[in-house]
């Protein structure tokens, strides 16, 4: 009796086995998932790539799966034509044409195609589509047509669209439109950017507005500045609201604020003070020219102030120097000291 009812409960839990099993392969021929994949090289894989993973895959060469729900596993090469949620870990290639929330890993190169949320490490790491996350890089991080809100980092170089956070490179940081800050050791580039550019050699913002600083060790490049301009050798600018500081010399057209250099300042429109060791050059002052050598200016309204010459076409305030000019002015020329007051 007892081996009658061992017997009923060995045949009852392997029909139960079977059915599962028929159920599972009934599933994944109607399409949804599979709890397990296991793949050769697509298509010498347990399940074609139309269906689904719930659970884990491992890809001894090359696994490619419609959605990837879990763990996913390569010695080479794992591939999602859909969707990718967990963790993704190839020694090559991790590639998903939907999009990626999770790890993704891989000693060469990550690409998520249809935009990303979380972590990819790898030497080489691109999105397409909005990336919110970290994407840390061996060589290079790359998220194009979408909006980038987090951190990039990038041995060589690091270029995004639109971003609001970090670029961090050895080389280059690119972008379109930025909220945040870059930081690189050769340049930062972008069209228009609301923060910070910290470069060794260069920052450029061109065909936008910067509001915020621009720091290099060599030159700093803006059509549009609110904030300030410093570098070892030059600032240019197109429309500048406040100030430039370098060692040799700051260019603007029209500034609204102050230029501070040590060799010389040049603007066209002056509406605040120009300060530098050599000379000052503007066509129109509303403020200060000081300088240990001289100044010159078209119509100045305020004070120029110079170790040997002050040049003004139409002067009304003070010159101090010790050759003063001023073209229209009741006293044209007068050594020390000029005083012109215009009604």
């Amino acid at each position: 009796m007892l081996h009658v009812m061992t017997t009923s409960r060995t045949l009852l839990k392997t029909l139960v086995l079977l059915s599962a099993v028929l159920v599972s392969n009934v599933h994944a021929a109607e399409g949804t998932s599979t709890p397990v994949q296991l793949a050769l090289w697509n298509p010498v894989q347990i399940f074609d790539s139309e269906q689904s993973v719930t659970g884990f895959r491992y890809s001894l060469l090359w696994g490619v799966n419609k959605d990837v729900v879990g763990l996913d596993l390569s010695t080479a090469a794992s591939s999602a034509n859909g969707d990718m949620i967990g963790v993704q870990w190839a020694v090559v290639l991790n590639q998903v044409k939907g999009s990626v929330s999770g790890l993704q890993s891989s000693v060469v190169a990550n690409q998520a195609e249809g935009g990303f949320f979380g972590l990819q490490l790898s030497a080489v790491n691109i999105v397409y589509g909005d990336m919110s996350g970290i994407q840390l890089s061996g060589m290079g991080a790359r998220n194009r047509e979408g909006h980038t809100r987090g951190i990039q980092v990038g041995a060589i170089t690091s270029i995004a669209e639109d971003s609001t956070g970090l670029q961090v490179s050895s080389s280059g940081n690119v972008m379109k439109r930025g909220r945040g800050l870059q930081v690189v050791g050769g340049f930062n580039a972008a069209e228009s950017i609301t923060g910070a550019q910290i470069a060794g050699l260069l920052n450029v913002v061109d065909g936008g507005e910067t509001m915020g600083i621009q720091g290099a060790g060599v030159a700093n490049y803006a059509d549009d500045l609110i904030g300030a301009q410093v570098a070892s050798l030059a600032n240019i600018a197109g429309n500048m609201t406040g100030f430039q500081f370098s060692s040799i010399f700051n260019v603007a057209k029209d500034v609204d604020g102050g230029q501070i250099s040590g060799l010389f300042n040049v603007a066209k429109d002056v509406d605040g003070g120009q300060i530098f060791g050599l000379f000052n050059v503007a066509k129109d002052v509303n403020g200060v020219q000081i300088s240990d050598l001289f100044n010159v200016a078209k119509d100045v309204k305020g004070v120029q102030i110079s170790g040997l010459l002050n040049i003004a076409t139409d002067m009304k305030g003070l010159q101090l120097g010790l050759l003063n000019f001023n073209k229209n002015g009741f006293l044209p020329f007068f050594p020390r000291l000029l005083f012109n007051i215009g009604l």
